[in-house]
């Protein structure tokens, strides 16, 4: 409804950004990105067959406790129990492992998918090391093509 805080908010789990939803939205529900948390995950992990258990554990679990007794099984038979990065994303696991975020509509959305669209587009024409004007000579170029 116009006038009324979303019900829900997809965004990376960037500390600055939870505390700002926290504080400026205190009724909105703080769903992170799991193309973010993927993407992490392939970057501490790499792709393999841990990853594919992952992704099947992640996506193909109904109930919150399937979730984790398979998120359990996939940690211990991979010797991950001391990875400290799996550990403290499996302990976020409220906001974004499907079956924990139902109770929140969401469309079928569980990334920032428009966002990170127009990143991935932008980032074939500029990049940080750009000058103002070559950013915006760039830009231009990008929105003409």
């Amino acid at each position: 409804m116009p006038g009324e805080p979303p019900k829900m908010i997809i965004a990376d789990q960037d500390a600055a950004m939870s505390k700002a939803i926290a504080v400026t939205l205190p009724t909105t529900f703080h769903r992170y990105c799991i193309w973010h948390i993927l993407n992490k995950i392939t970057e501490k992990l790499g792709i393999g067959e841990c990853f594919s258990e992952m992704c099947k554990c992640i996506w193909g679990m109904d109930k919150k406790e399937e979730f984790d007794a398979k998120w359990e099984e996939i940690i211990t038979n991979n010797g991950l129990q001391d990875h400290a990065w799996l550990s403290s994303i499996h302990a976020m696991r409220e906001n974004w492992v499907p079956s924990y975020v139902k109770h929140v509509f969401s469309a079928g959305m569980s990334s920032s998918q428009q966002a990170e669209s127009c990143h991935s587009f932008l980032k074939q024409y500029i990049n940080q090391k750009n000058t103002l004007m070559e950013f915006i000579v760039h830009f231009e170029r990008a929105l003409g093509s």
